[in-house]
């Protein structure tokens, strides 16, 4: 092979050599579109960056219609059906009826926990992230969202800043190892802009 058969001379010396594709009657023949169907079977053109993108936007709507799921499904407390829900959703749909005018901070283990309306809105607040929880079988799920208990008092800062006002449910008995049996939870404090006094939480 000579270097007019060449495209590109190798740098690497002679081993890497790319071949000109000479198929002289190629053009001079008058093809048929099967013809043409038939050569263009033999010189697939597929782009795999093409392909790669088709699946990432594939990727990426399963991960839209996950989240649209979840909204689609979310109830207001102010319309679910309360006789269906769980005893620790039905108690914190009791409570939030009584201070709806309040964020509810719900204490389920180490976290505080919002659900329904509260969910989403602390999500967006907080810019923490906003998931669900099962809200039984006629229900489906519902939003939640939560902060840990230890950093109850910076997180209420920053709601209070955005002059939030905001209820604390928090466990009111140990847990006795039953857990079939919901531990006692009550209202402990309702925290407002003009209430604040520990020093963390003012602003």
């Amino acid at each position: 092979m000579s270097d007019e058969d060449l495209i590109q001379k190798s740098l690497f010396g002679n081993d890497h050599r790319v071949k000109v594709s000479n198929d002289n009657d190629f053009e001079q023949k008058s093809l048929t579109n099967e013809d043409l169907k038939t050569d263009s079977k033999r010189r697939p053109r597929e782009r795999k960056i093409f392909s790669t993108h088709i699946n990432e936007q594939k990727n990426s709507s399963i991960i839209s219609d996950k989240r649209n799921q979840i909204l689609e499904k979310s109830h207001s407390f102010k319309l679910v059906e309360k006789d269906k829900l769980p005893p620790v959703l039905k108690h914190y749909v009791k409570l939030k009826e009584e201070n709806s005018d309040h964020l509810l901070l719900y204490r389920l283990g180490d976290f505080f926990e919002c659900f329904f309306e509260d969910a989403i809105c602390i999500s967006q607040i907080l810019e923490i992230t906003l998931t669900s929880k099962d809200g039984g079988k006629e229900i489906g799920r519902v939003p939640m969202a939560g902060i840990p208990h230890h950093a109850l008092p910076r997180y209420c800062s920053e709601l209070i800043k955005k002059n939030y006002s905001i209820i604390i449910c928090d466990q009111i008995e140990k847990s006795n190892g039953n857990y079939g049996t919901p531990l006692k939870r009550a209202i402990t404090r309702i925290i407002t802009p003009g209430t604040i006094i520990e020093e963390g939480m003012l602003i």
